[in-house]
């Protein structure tokens, strides 16, 4: 196995590893700015079992990182508030990220931190498949966490 040189791993964490949609009246509570799905969501993924296999492709030369958006049509309030609760949850379940961007709903996520340069080769796991084109678009590769997140990781380090 070789290892490899500055390669990035990004989630997204709504509906990828957080299972927003999954909390009872998640929709209401997002129109009416209440942070609290985003801070009781549960896990999509046996994270001690993630963290682990993310922990191996850091050995390989990956670093792990999460790009998710904020609520849509939310206010500026609410936002500094929906993005404390993901740095926490993600704090809380996957402590392997190393970097951390929370855009504005809707913006393309490789603007978090290539501002339309094209993406060498990092991987972004959403489960939005307009998201995953346009990142594939500007020459990154996209995994939909809905195929076996566990076997498409595995395959990085093989």
């Amino acid at each position: 196995m070789k290892r490899i040189t500055e390669r990035k791993i990004y989630f997204d964490m709504d509906g990828t590893i957080a299972n927003l949609y999954g909390v009872e009246n998640w929709l209401n509570d997002l129109r009416h700015e209440i942070v609290k799905p985003y801070e009781i969501a549960e896990p999509m993924y046996d994270m001690k079992k993630l963290n682990a296999i993310l922990e191996m492709l850091k050995a390989f030369g990956y670093s792990i990182g999460v790009i998710t958006w904020g609520s849509m049509d939310a206010s500026e309030n609410y936002n500094k508030a929906v993005r404390q609760a993901k740095k926490t949850w993600i704090a809380d379940n996957l402590p392997v990220c190393s970097e951390f961007h929370f855009q504005r709903y809707g913006v393309p996520k490789h603007r978090a931190t290539y501002q339309n340069i094209k993406i060498n080769r990092d991987i972004l796991i959403d489960d939005n498949a307009e998201v995953r084109k346009m990142w594939v678009a500007k020459g990154g590769i996209a995994i939909n966490p809905t195929e076996n997140l566990f076997t498409e990781l595995a395959k990085l380090i093989a």
